[in-house]
């Protein structure tokens, strides 16, 4: 049954053009961003200089990660909110399937749809690697880190759609949502160092939640400081688990009050 709403799932999100014309969108970016960076590199006077090709590495690494967490919730964000619409989740809940199924395979679907992207996306990885000269043993707490966050952000979308019938609505808190994450996070910290002079080591640990600060962190470019004697990034992975946890909370508490 489980195999079966996730096949369903898939099928329709098959027929929306938009995911596809997302995907391109995604993809071009991401080339248009990488050459643009190479060309700058190339025509530029330290373009011999490790330093340099390590901040264009982390700018190309800080776009890459933006993309990712605007794209994730387009997949899932009218998942649970058009079959409410559409009457049909009335229907769903009639089957053997019980509300964990339902979440897993609408969130499965928006994690699949961007694992795709991910892996039509190494290519260009690979291309900007000699840049940071990063090796393929850093890549890897790279992905795990941009995979929880995309795992947050999709059972996240699959909130605020249980919780608004509206397609715009809901797109709105998403995208608050995540702007805080890619700004707030920034802008907390030097508000209240700058403006209040409160000065304490564990504002960095709100700095720490900003997804492309993350992933900087996990390639020891940024070289934060450790709090409570842990890396940096683990502590983001272990902030996004709980927005996750939160997250399927608010989504098992809405659809067991859907009649």
């Amino acid at each position: 049954m489980l195999f079966a709403l996730f096949k369903k799932e898939l099928y329709i999100q098959a027929r929306n053009w938009k995911i596809y014309n997302s995907g391109i969108v995604y993809i071009l970016a991401l080339e248009i961003l990488a050459f643009s960076l190479i060309w700058s590199i190339s025509t530029s006077n330290a373009s011999y200089n490790p330093e340099h090709g390590q901040k264009m590495f982390s700018a190309f690494f800080s776009g890459f990660v933006i993309l990712t967490c605007l794209i994730c919730p387009i997949f899932i964000a009218n998942s649970i909110s058009s079959e409410i619409n559409n009457q049909t989740f009335y229907q769903l809940k009639l089957t053997l399937l019980n509300t964990r199924h339902i979440i897993i395979a609408k969130a499965g679907l928006g994690f699949f749809l961007t694992l795709i992207l991910l892996f039509i996306s190494l290519p260009i990885i690979i291309l900007m690697m000699p840049l940071g000269d990063i090796s393929w043993l850093k890549i890897g707490p790279v992905y795990l880190i941009i995979l929880n966050i995309v795992i947050a952000f999709i059972l996240m979308s699959l909130a605020f759609s249980s919780i608004f019938k509206n397609l715009r609505k809901t797109l709105s808190g998403i995208y608050i949502t995540i702007g805080f994450f890619l700004l707030g996070t920034e802008l907390i910290p030097l508000t209240m160092t700058e403006i209040f002079k409160i000065k304490s080591k564990y504002l960095q640990i709100i700095k720490f939640l900003d997804p492309a600060r993350a992933v900087l962190n996990s390639l020891d470019i940024n070289n934060q400081p450790q709090i409570f004697s842990i890396s940096p990034w683990i502590l983001a992975i272990s902030g996004y688990t709980i927005l996750s946890l939160i997250s399927i909370i608010i989504i098992l508490y809405r659809i067991r009050r859907i009649n």
